[in-house]
């Protein structure tokens, strides 16, 4: 019975019984409160998990996007190269075919130098050549020297 009245003993069965009485009121509340605490955690876990694979997801997107835009650029040297050679032989060609054309003519006109000197050299051989008929015929008849006159105009003529 001592026991009973010692004050120790009953500040520890106050003790136990607001013990006993928090957890009837409180706990539902703190049990609420836990529940809604980890609902929390878990919904935040839940949009983490969404943020991670959106993550993910730009991170495909971009090397995709790292990688087609490497693939055009490739596309483009490429396309670029095949229009600079492309040029380059159209300007080849128009050169050549410049320079023939510059070819020709220059043959053309030495040509046609050549004719005039030919020409030229004809007409002093047979200028010379009837000089030298006039002064060795003089002993020739005026009607000699006409006829010889008339058939080298005749071949001057005949060679222009």
């Amino acid at each position: 019975m001592i026991l009973f009245l010692s004050t120790k003993f009953w500040l520890a069965v106050s003790f136990f019984i607001f013990v006993v009485a928090l957890i009837k009121l409180a706990g539902p509340v703190i049990i609420r409160a836990l529940s809604n605490k980890a609902k929390e955690v878990a919904q935040t876990l839940n949009e983490a998990r969404e943020i991670k694979q959106q993550a993910e997801q730009v991170l495909i997107d971009s090397k995709r996007y790292q990688q087609e835009s490497v693939e055009y650029s490739r596309k483009l040297i490429a396309e670029a190269k095949s229009e600079a050679e492309e040029l380059i032989r159209q300007t080849k060609e128009a050169l050549q075919a410049e320079l023939n054309k510059k070819t020709n003519l220059t043959k053309e006109r030495i040509a046609i130098e050549e004719e005039k000197v030919i020409r030229t050299l004809k007409t002093d051989i047979i200028s010379k050549a009837i000089d030298k008929i006039e002064n060795s015929a003089v002993i020739l008849s005026d009607e000699a020297k006409k006829i010889i006159t008339q058939e080298t105009l005749k071949n001057i003529n005949e060679l222009s």
